[in-house]
């Protein structure tokens, strides 16, 4: 294929039959739909009987699509939206129109079959069908050389939502309106003032959600003229009114004591979990040691509780297995004492800033990991805990001074620590440098393969944990702590992952796990 004075022309064996082609002046282009501000007109050029001789060819002129929107219009704002299309199955889109302050478009476009998307004021994106009609899902337009010209006359529709709840009403709530996972409205509100107005939606049934002040998700219970909905439904009337309610609360309240007020920002935050991964939260500032925080849960589904003191570290209000339910008006009510665990490092070359602390609550699995340095003096770690026993690991999480995984006092069993209500607990720590793994491969690497193996702290980059070898396949990996370890070879041409002891796949490799300060040795990774 090659251009001739601007025009593409199919040379013998090229399947292509129709290309566009930019044309026309942009005013004479507007046709009978004046007041449109901008509009890509395209013609068609279909080749017949092509051969060495370049036969005579045909044009097509391109099929005018033209539109009035029936939508909510500001009058003084000039540009409204636009409206685009986009060959079926192609992600160039290859003509747009603007839609002007009277609601009006049209465009040149080439016959076929394309997607044709609009954005309207205060909407998401949405699409128009075969008849001209907004939907929230994308379809199949077929736009046809013999109609010459298309016209709709696409019909936007609007919801008032009347939306008074008995609690949070002076605070903020966030609107969506969903289809199929697709949003098409979105608007933070305060019931007081009123709900937004949902202005230009397609016709259909779409999912509506609420976003309380306490950021749970809740669909709210719609009914119109005194009749409860069973979905949210656009539609067929231009205008529908509806009154949004929520169910019927249940309550948390928590209280906290043995709070420490010097903590930057001293606040109480109390979060419950679901399956679902809805997720009500509060928070209070506390003062004298002592805050109270209850906050409505509208949702049935059962919750956990976690109580977290300003940004310190988080603990289970009750038993980690524990889900609780309540019935609408109940008031669920968790007590809950904290205590000080003060760590004074023995190594002023730690990276204190960068030290991940580790709980383990004793006859629990439940571990908690945390930062450990916030608010603390020079020199000491320090965490806000609710009262308990627990065993304590520490792990740097740099490359740099940062010392390996290892119990607070050498070992797990002595490292079981109390942590007593409203009372500080003071503890030394003398850092670990760590301990050795060693071992050989089956074969030399060769260039561009490398050894390596896993490390680091959630949160945070991985380490560098490329292995040195020697020329017979020799390795050793130092600044080991009490940590399970993988190892992995990157081989072969496309650096494929080959796990120790000998497998490519992930699941089947051993877990290296180092509990001793003697390390281990004599490992022998076969590689192919």
């Amino acid at each position: 294929m090659r251009i001739d004075n601007g025009l593409y022309r199919n040379r013998p064996g090229s399947t292509h039959r129709a290309i566009l082609v930019p044309m026309g002046d942009k005013q004479e282009a507007m046709g009978r739909v004046p007041g449109a501000q901008s509009l890509l007109v395209f013609a068609a050029l279909v080749v017949f009987g092509c051969g060495e001789d370049e036969g005579p060819t045909t044009v097509h002129p391109p099929v005018t699509l033209s539109g009035v929107f029936d939508a909510d219009w500001e009058p003084r704002q000039l540009v409204q939206g636009d409206v685009q299309i986009t060959p079926v199955g192609d992600y160039l889109r290859v003509g747009q129109a603007i839609i002007d302050s009277l609601g009006r478009f049209a465009m040149g476009v080439v016959p076929g079959e394309y997607n044709v998307e609009v954005d309207l004021p205060y909407s998401w994106p949405m699409f128009l069908n075969q008849e001209g009609q907004l939907t929230a899902e994308r379809s199949v337009v077929s736009i046809l050389a013999s109609e010459g010209s298309l016209h709709w006359e696409p019909q936007a529709y609007r919801i008032l939502f009347d939306f008074l709840p008995d609690h949070g009403a002076d605070r903020d709530w966030l609107l969506v309106v969903e289809h199929d996972s697709d949003t098409l409205f979105r608007d933070h509100f305060r019931p007081t003032e009123g709900a937004p107005p949902l202005r230009n939606l397609p016709g259909g049934t779409h999912e509506i959600n609420l976003t309380t002040p306490w950021g749970e998700v809740v669909s709210p219970i719609l009914s119109e003229d005194g009749d409860e909905l069973p979905h949210f439904e656009v539609g067929p009337s231009k205008e529908r009114q509806y009154v949004g309610a929520m169910p019927a609360p249940f309550f948390i309240r928590v209280v906290a004591d043995g709070l420490p007020d010097d903590l930057r920002d001293p606040t109480l935050h109390v979060s419950g979990y679901r399956q679902n991964g809805s997720s009500p939260y509060a928070s209070t500032q506390y003062t004298n040691g002592r805050a109270t925080v209850t906050f409505p849960v509208f949702d049935s589904e059962p919750l956990r509780l976690r109580v977290a003191a300003s940004s310190n570290a988080s603990f289970p209000a009750s038993n980690e297995r524990e889900w609780w339910t309540a019935a609408p008006g109940d008031t669920i009510v968790a007590s809950i004492s904290f205590g000080e665990l003060v760590i004074e490092v023995h190594d002023e070359n730690i990276d204190l800033e960068h030290l991940m602390m580790t709980l383990y609550p004793e006859g629990s699995t439940y571990i908690i990991q945390r930062p450990a340095t916030r608010d603390a003096a020079p020199g000491t770690l320090r965490l806000v805990a609710k009262e308990g026993k627990y065993r304590v690991a520490l792990q740097g999480c740099t490359t740099e001074n940062s010392p390996p995984r290892q119990w607070l006092r050498g070992t797990e069993e002595e490292s079981l620590i109390e942590i007593r209500a409203s009372e500080t607990t003071h503890v030394s720590w003398t850092p670990w440098d760590g301990t050795t793994i060693s071992g050989a491969l089956s074969r030399p690497l060769m260039e561009h393969e490398v050894l390596q193996f896993d490390g680091g702290c959630p949160g945070y980059s991985p380490f560098n944990t490329t292995i040195e070898t020697s020329e017979s396949g020799d390795f050793r990996i130092d600044h080991i702590g009490y940590e399970p370890i993988r190892l992995w070879a990157r081989i072969g041409e496309y650096r494929r992952f080959y796990y120790y002891p000998g497998t490519f796949e992930f699941d089947e490799a051993e877990v290296i796990l180092v509990d001793s300060h003697d390390g281990i040795e004599g490992l022998f990774f076969e590689l192919p």
